[in-house]
């Protein structure tokens, strides 16, 4: 009984949506999540093909991690 309440209580929360963001708004949100502390002040790089290069000057490996929520 218990698995069967999990399951319909997953079964509504994966029903809602969220209202989709127009290509302006996305870029709005992309400008501004980078210009936050959290991410300036970090010591990753953003760029790819830099972080390849850094990656095998120091024989590292590549952390990578990609989203969509502010991808225009």
């Amino acid at each position: 009984m218990l698995l069967g309440t999990f399951l319909s209580t997953s079964n509504v929360t994966a029903q809602v949506r969220r209202p989709v963001k127009t290509q302006v708004e996305l870029k709005q949100s992309y400008a501004e999540k980078i210009e936050e502390s959290w991410f300036l002040d970090a010591d990753w790089i953003d760029d790819y093909d830099l972080a390849r290069q850094r990656a095998a000057e120091e024989k590292k490996f590549i952390f990578a991690y990609f989203t969509r929520t502010y991808a225009p």
